[in-house]
């Protein structure tokens, strides 16, 4: 099932990843992505740039794509670059331990105890930065510095998910 939610412009949809017999973790979590997809976007063809961004050939929409263990995320808008991410609670231990690879101590310190909203507000600004080089600690600031801004952080079910914007 399908779940689609407006936050302004964009509109995110969440789908479960379910592997059928014999299929493996990447194609079950391709064909969930394809079925959010046919449904925002009926007959969207999904590309990649260079740097590997997802980009829905022949539109305007902009798009960003995340996944959990369980659940496949896609934001599309048709305005602003948009970056999504999307995290099962489950992982708090994972993130604990690699958490300082990409947070600052302020933010370590902030966000204590809140370390799975942190690692999305993260993941979601790495998405709409132009510089897959950049360095996640100095220069994606959470919250979001302009023109970045924050449009939703959140429980999703058993997950948390955050979306941030950027315009174009």
């Amino acid at each position: 099932m399908i779940q689609i939610y407006s936050h302004g412009t964009t509109t995110v949809a969440l789908a479960p990843i379910v592997a059928a017999p014999g299929m493996s973790r990447r194609c079950a979590e391709r064909a969930a992505v394809d079925a959010i997809l046919e449904r925002l976007v009926p007959g969207a063809s999904l590309g990649h740039t260079a740097a590997g961004a997802p980009v829905l050939e022949g539109s305007r929409l902009h798009i960003s794509i995340s996944h959990s263990a369980r659940t496949a995320a896609v934001a599309i808008d048709p305005a602003r670059r948009i970056g999504i991410d999307i995290e099962d609670l489950d992982r708090g231990r994972q993130i604990e331990r690699v958490a300082s690879r990409v947070l600052s101590a302020g933010e370590l310190e902030r966000y204590a105890g809140r370390l799975i909203e942190a690692w999305t507000l993260k993941e979601a600004l790495y998405k709409i930065s132009d510089d897959p080089g950049v360095d996640w600690r100095a220069s994606l600031p959470i919250p979001p510095a302009l023109p970045a801004r924050l449009i939703h952080t959140g429980r999703a079910g058993d997950s948390w998910l955050s979306l941030v914007a950027r315009p174009v």
